[in-house]
């Protein structure tokens, strides 16, 4: 799916990644990045069940937490 593709370019290990062009990846995400990612991640899952994305989504908000949470 189309998901599944962005999900592999621009989601892979610890980071989201904020573009790319033709396979090649920019610069790092912002937080809107992983917060727009995570949130159609979850509209995913409730459309289609499969769990494989409402586990990214979990994955990408542990992500906005331990990269952007201040403790404030």
């Amino acid at each position: 799916t189309a998901m599944d593709q962005l999900l592999d370019c621009h989601a892979q290990g610890d980071s989201v990644i904020g573009s790319s062009r033709q396979g090649k990846a920019g610069p790092g995400g912002t937080l809107d990045d992983y917060a727009y990612l995570c949130d159609a991640l979850i509209t995913l899952y409730r459309n289609s069940f499969q769990e494989t994305y409402l586990l990214a989504g979990d994955r990408i908000m542990k992500l906005i937490l331990e990269k952007f949470w201040d403790g404030g």
